[in-house]
């Protein structure tokens, strides 16, 4: 599941300290590859320096390079190149520049921070799922709620309860409302209550069921009736574990109470806030809001959602070239990295980009069947943010592409034992060029490969068999797919099975007849080859679809006889 809060790197080090760790290691750590090696000798490194003892404000093991280089990438300080080499960004070089004055390293800092947005590509990495709404700079949505002349302080649990889930700019007045309601309520002097006399990392529990004595002690501690004390504190359990089932960011009260102190740790030490206990509040409001005034700090959010699907490691370092090239200027210029900083070993980012363009019409054509250029054209647009004109010089001698391309690929997935997966892919998407509507859902279990629709109601099911030899039907196979129809057919709309075979072996009528008087519902076996040649001639016929299911319910396998009969 999506997480549903901001992200935050760990750990509450300030953005200063990390600053001088990397200004420590430096030497041995930019343009190297990123790696357990050199991980390994950091780390080292850290262990043995005396960083700690001369900065108490390192709180943290500084032996741990995995954590500050979170912090590195999260701030815009370092970028990955495409050797994968570790470079610092212009705001980064400035920074630990020993020329830079003192006053505009600290301008710069405070830059890092209220800049920094949510998400990034530190946030994508590995994947991460992040709801697509939020587009938002954390830090400096908290100091523009501060700024609000109605709000006087913002504290660490109304933060942890309300701002961190914020998903743009524009939910100020939202948020703003609901700690002016929460403020003045029988749920806020309950649950401050409890968090002081029991437990600041959510509520106590056994197997989801509130504890008696706990709640009969906070009736009397609050002297609210003990009723509404029970309904408050279980609306609170079931928020504690609301997506706690699916994945490991729940959404608990003590996971976002570390999202709002980390980031008043960072604010405290850019000199934005006070340095005062649990609470939010301006340190010089009429400096700040100046100071968010200014060009350098008013950097319009930087378009980011995420990577294409299926995007290559190449693919992924030019988008983050063009974010980091934004986040990471330094304060006297107009660029932030360029291309040729990402080509230091003679990696060309145009010829890699033009290769991911091809790459995607490749598959495209081979893999979804799309034969119009200018279809083509549309979706690599929406997949990559590439502009026109690249994706035109990239296709610029590519041919027209052919049904041909698709067929070809199908049958060779067929032909591939170890190549199933893809190859239940491909049934799904024929048959969506066929006319009907799939659902391909054969990675869970105890299911058919593909579901094929037609106005919305399940009628038919595929079972895809790719193998490098000819396949018949097993009795194993017989018996799933009799499983398959009593789950789908209650209704009794299915119309008809496939297996889906890439080479089939004459023998499997016997047991196509035994599925069809076990559930009465019809069925047939099919090679790839000719499962690829009904899906031109419908094409070019574009035959009813529920004539079209007729040819699949012959009861035995498919032969070109019948696909020339029919056609």
């Amino acid at each position: 599941m999506p997480r549903k809060f901001w992200g935050i790197p760990r750990g509450k080090r300030s953005i200063d300290v990390v600053l001088t760790v990397l200004d420590y290691i430096k030497d041995d750590f930019i343009g190297r590859r990123w790696n357990r090696e050199l991980q390994e000798e950091i780390d080292e490194i850290l262990v043995n320096s005396d960083l700690k003892r001369e900065r108490i404000k390192l709180d943290e093991n500084p032996g741990n390079i995995r954590c500050n280089f979170t912090s590195f990438k999260a701030f815009g300080l370092i970028y990955l190149d495409f050797n994968n080499k570790i470079s610092l960004t212009k705001v980064g070089e400035q920074l630990l520049d020993k020329k830079t004055p003192t006053q505009i390293i600290s301008l710069l800092l405070k830059k890092q921070v209220l800049n920094m947005q949510y998400p990034s590509p530190y946030f994508r990495r590995n994947n991460a799922k992040i709801i697509d709404d939020f587009q938002i700079k954390p830090f400096r949505f908290i100091v523009e709620l501060l700024l609000d002349s109605d709000i006087d302080y913002i504290d660490l649990e109304e933060a942890a309860r309300f701002v961190v889930f914020a998903e743009n700019h524009d939910q100020k007045d939202k948020i703003k409302n609901l700690i002016f309601e929460y403020r003045n309520s029988e749920r806020k002097i309950i649950l401050n209550k409890y968090f002081d006399y029991y437990s600041t990392r959510g509520i106590n529990n056994y197997d989801g069921e509130l504890i008696k004595e706990e709640v009969e002690q906070i009736s009397k501690l609050t002297d609210i009736d003990e009723s509404k004390v029970q309904d408050i504190l279980n609306d609170e359990l079931e928020l504690e574990f609301k997506y706690r089932p699916n994945s490991r960011w729940t959404a608990n009260y003590g996971s976002r109470f570390d999202v709002a102190s980390t980031m008043k740790t960072q604010l405290t030490d850019i000199e934005i806030i006070k340095d005062e206990n649990n609470i939010f509040e301006l340190k010089n409001e009429k400096e700040i809001k100046s100071l968010l005034d200014t060009p350098k700090f008013s950097q319009e959010l930087i378009p980011f959602t995420g990577y294409p699907k299926n995007a290559e490691t190449q693919e992924k370092k030019l988008i983050d070239l063009r974010f980091y090239n934004r986040y990471g200027k330094s304060w006297d210029s107009r660029r932030g990295i360029t291309a040729s900083d990402l080509n230091k070993e003679g990696v060309s980012p145009q010829k890699i980009k033009m290769k991911v363009i091809k790459n995607q019409y490749n598959d495209l054509v081979k893999k979804e069947a799309v034969t119009e250029k200018d279809k083509a054209f549309k979706i690599i647009k929406s997949r990559t943010q590439y502009s026109s004109a690249d994706i035109n010089q990239a296709l610029k001698n590519v041919p027209q592409p052919d049904l041909n391309y698709f067929a070809e690929d199908f049958i060779s997935l067929g032909g591939n034992g170890d190549k199933n997966l893809e190859f239940e892919k491909a049934n799904s998407i024929l048959f969506k060029k066929l006319g009907f509507e799939t659902e391909h859902i054969g990675p869970h279990g105890r299911n058919p490969d593909v579901l094929v629709k037609r106005g919305g109601e399940i009628i038919g099911i595929i079972d895809a068999k790719a193998t490098s030899n000819e396949y018949s039907i097993t009795s194993g196979d017989e018996r799933a797919v009799i499983e398959y129809i009593n789950m789908y057919n209650e209704e009794e709309k299915l119309k008809f099975f496939l297996f889906s075979a890439g080479r089939t072996a004459a023998v499997s009528d016997s047991n196509i007849e035994n599925i069809y008087k076990s559930t009465g519902v019809k069925g047939s076996i099919i090679s790839s080859v000719l499962l690829t040649s009904i899906l031109k001639e419908q094409l070019k016929a574009e035959r009813d679809l529920p004539e079209l299911e007729e040819l699949f319910q012959l009861n035995r396998e498919i032969t070109m006889d019948d696909i020339n009969n029919f056609f």
